[in-house]
């Protein structure tokens, strides 16, 4: 199994709203991966879709139903709602299950019902997130979609293991956190799915989490995470990497639910005291003088500044590197020449 979680995120100045998914990484089916990706987006990047249950029953109806929306131009438009999408996964999920075989001594409508999801994002249409619990129902022998609505009772859906003990967790977050009616909900649902993985509290529920999430702007993100903390390896979709090798996304610390910043210090004036380092950055000069006001880096840049800023730093930093070596290099060639005591000229 798993544990899934979806929430709607409030943007630091509460202006703004994002749908978050995030999931822990471990597969199963008569065996146990930790490193298995189960957080999904599509050919249109304004949804994502999650999976509990069962691996060997999730994918194969994840994977057609990613082909189908790459396949056909009307699911793949943006503009066509995301209730049009809902209602194809279900009739899709439903076909599939229908038409599995050779089951041997298993009980077919346990078989349907080894499998469930989260799918949502932003509608064009209606200009809102939506997003809905999508599950097998014995009695119509079809797959069901079920709204799913945030209020201070529920103000998170997980999905999968230990659901109400988790639910039950975020609420004692909340509380400690002094927020108990007209919740605006930030990383707390992120933190409880830490908690739950990091203190071992359900076996099916491990490896590093995944998440991504939705803007209003009908775009998505992923997200990767160190793991199994700040001082661990970046993590994305359950794999862990090298520092030097990470994909280049954003990532986040598990400590603080925080975006780390680690690309770029937090102080930087260092140029304005090298004549050679100064002489190269002075034509960015006035870029890197307002990422950096006073000095201090600006919390106020949005992402293509960010990544022009970090590609400029290290720039600047691997030329300061290799000034420094071949200053090294010629003072010691000097001392080299530099005629000694004992063989005067």
């Amino acid at each position: 199994m798993t544990l899934c979680v979806a929430w709607l995120r409030k943007t630091n100045d509460k202006s703004e709203e994002e749908l978050v998914l995030a999931t822990d990484s471990c597969l199963s089916g008569g065996e146990r991966w930790n490193t298995g990706i189960k957080l999904f987006d599509f050919q249109r990047k304004d949804c994502l879709i999650a999976f509990a249950g069962e691996t060997y029953r999730a994918y194969p109806l994840i994977m057609n139903a990613i082909h189908l929306i790459k396949t056909n131009p009307n699911l793949a438009n943006p503009y066509t709602s995301l209730e049009t999408i809902k209602d194809e996964l279900c009739n899709l999920f439903t076909e599939l299950t229908n038409g599995i075989y050779n089951h041997g001594t298993q009980q077919i409508e346990s078989l349907k019902s080894e499998a469930k999801f989260i799918f949502g994002g932003w509608d064009y249409l209606t200009q809102s997130f939506l997003l809905w619990n999508i599950y097998y129902v014995h009695k119509v022998q079809k797959f069901f979609n079920e709204p799913v609505y945030f209020d201070d009772a529920n103000p998170a859906f997980f999905m999968g293991d230990s659901e109400e003990e988790a639910l039950s967790l975020l609420h004692k977050k909340l509380e400690a956190f002094q927020k108990t009616e007209n919740i605006n909900l930030d990383m707390e649902p992120f933190q409880t799915l830490r908690d739950i993985i990091i203190n071992e509290i359900n076996d099916s529920v491990a490896g590093s989490i995944q998440l991504a999430k939705v803007y209003r702007s009908g775009t998505n993100e992923f997200f990767g995470v160190y793991w199994p903390s700040s001082e661990g390896r970046p993590n994305l979709h359950g794999q862990d990497y090298e520092h030097h090798s990470r994909p280049n996304v954003r990532y986040i610390d598990p400590d603080t639910a925080s975006i780390i910043l680690e690309d770029l210090p937090s102080n930087f004036e260092y140029f304005e005291n090298d004549e050679k380092i100064k002489s190269y950055s002075e034509k960015y000069k006035p870029f890197i003088e307002k990422c950096y006001p006073a000095n201090k880096l600006s919390d106020e840049l949005n992402s293509i500044e960010r990544e022009k800023l970090t590609y400029l730093l290290k720039n600047i930093t691997y030329k300061k590197f290799l000034h420094d070596i071949k200053l090294s290099e010629k003072d010691s060639n000097d001392e080299d020449d530099f005629p000694s005591d004992s063989n005067p000229t």
